[in-house]
């Protein structure tokens, strides 16, 4: 369960994921820096699976993971996040996998590049979505009224900076219910927001561990560029 945003800009972007989970599901560890065949990528950690659900690498290229409707799989979907983390072609990787194993999902691919590619899988069947205009929202209640009331708030607030991003995030509209950005059910609620900025030579992932309408203070890690990251091939132009 998630509401992911984004904001792109010269040379950059911003990626915004808020995390919903029942109360009774371990609380994630805050991002570290892993490293897989050379490659360095920032991920927190969903301690019950080992898995993640947003990563970003030194490429400057994040996964973002929502779940979809249905359960099921033998494998938890966000080993999926770890196994496209480190990759520079994440897309080329996902179409070369075998998904039968993960219960459906949209998956979010985002480079500096500012190419933003939304894939769904279905269970059965993998598809790149053409409407990829923020925000996407994934909730195990009421999974399409949710969607419809974030992208309605999103759309009246117009965000146009982060600090209008992290408003919406931190939102209780239409009311702190399943519906809402900040979300607070009797049984789950908002636990965590992740964010994700890239600029030149620089890669950044902050985290705030619990809802945004409690001001929780992140704990922020970054990295530095690759030296052949997309800043370094196109700086000068």
């Amino acid at each position: 369960m998630c509401t992911v945003t984004w904001l792109c800009g010269r040379g950059g972007y911003d990626l915004l994921c808020s995390r919903d989970e029942k109360h009774t599901r371990k609380a994630a560890a805050p991002p570290r820096v892993f490293d897989h065949g050379g490659v360095r990528w920032i991920a927190p950690t969903d301690t019950a699976s080992d898995g993640t659900w947003i990563s970003v690498n030194e490429f400057g290229i994040s996964v973002c993971l929502l779940n979809g409707t249905g359960s099921g799989g033998r494998n938890s979907r966000g080993l999926l996040v770890r196994d496209l983390a480190p990759s520079r072609q994440p897309t080329a990787c996902l179409l070369g996998m075998r998904l039968d194993a993960f219960a459906p999902f949209t998956l979010a691919l985002l480079d500096p590049a500012l190419s933003l590619a939304v894939w769904d899988w279905d269970g059965q069947r993998l598809k790149r979505l053409c409407d990829t205009a923020p925000p996407l929202a994934s909730s195990s209640l009421a999974m399409l009224e949710a969607r419809s009331a974030r992208r309605t708030l999103f759309e009246s607030l117009r965000p146009r900076s982060v600090a209008d991003l992290f408003a919406f995030h931190a939102s209780h509209r239409p009311d702190s219910g399943a519906l809402a950005p900040c979300m607070h059910r009797s049984d789950a609620s908002t636990v965590s927001l992740t964010h994700v900025h890239t600029g030149p030579g620089r890669v950044e992932m902050s985290y705030h561990s619990g809802p945004l309408c409690r001001s929780p203070l992140p704990s922020t890690v970054e990295i530095h560029a690759h030296h052949n990251s997309y800043w370094d091939i196109h700086a000068g132009q």
